[in-house]
């Protein structure tokens, strides 16, 4: 079963709405960059945006994506490592993130974590990543795109065998505030 999520995010908070894309491997993609943190454990590796990425008050042309299923929107190099899907009520994980499957995931031990400009978009795609205990291999892609003053669209991507036995977190929080949760992914 695939699953995607669209979220519009704009200065008043997030809209869920029906995603048109399913996810696809970009890994053979004209662009598509292998980013240096595939193959690492717990770690977050820097990214350039093609463009400005409207953030609730800011924008964000810098992001930091973690090998633990989270887009760091602050500059922060956390990779918020071993957290489940009680992340979003722990006091001790702040700061402004996307977090698509954020849970203990272990590229070291399997899989791809990938980057596409597509010149209207980035992807950032995890590609057969496994969970530091094993478990079921995660399909997943965040594609952020600016959407006109103010708004940006953030389209999150899940592939085949991505739900199955193991669970993570999924939602946006900027600051100290939880802005969108998606249930729990299981």
């Amino acid at each position: 079963m695939e699953v995607t999520v669209t979220v519009e995010l704009t200065d008043y908070g997030c809209i869920q709405a029906e995603a048109t894309n399913p996810f696809q491997s970009i890994s053979s993609e004209a662009g598509a960059v292998l980013l240096g943190i595939s193959n690492i454990d717990d770690s977050t590796e820097l990214v350039t945006l093609p463009f400005a990425l409207p953030w609730f008050s800011t924008t964000v042309t810098d992001i930091r994506v973690s090998t633990n299923g989270q887009i760091n929107m602050d500059g922060s190099t956390s990779n918020n490592c071993c957290t489940s899907d009680e992340i979003f009520w722990d006091s001790q994980y702040t700061g402004d993130r996307i977090a698509f499957a954020q849970e203990n995931l272990n590229p070291s031990l399997s899989g791809d974590i990938y980057y596409l400009d597509t010149g209207t978009s980035a992807i950032i795609s995890f590609e057969d990543i496994i969970f530091f205990g094993g478990g079921s291999p995660v399909q997943v892609q965040v594609e952020l795109t600016p959407a006109g003053v103010g708004l940006a669209n953030i389209e999150m991507r899940y592939g085949e065998g991505t739900i199955g036995t193991d669970t993570f977190a999924v939602g946006i929080q900027s600051e100290t505030d939880l802005v969108f949760e998606a249930a729990e992914m299981i």
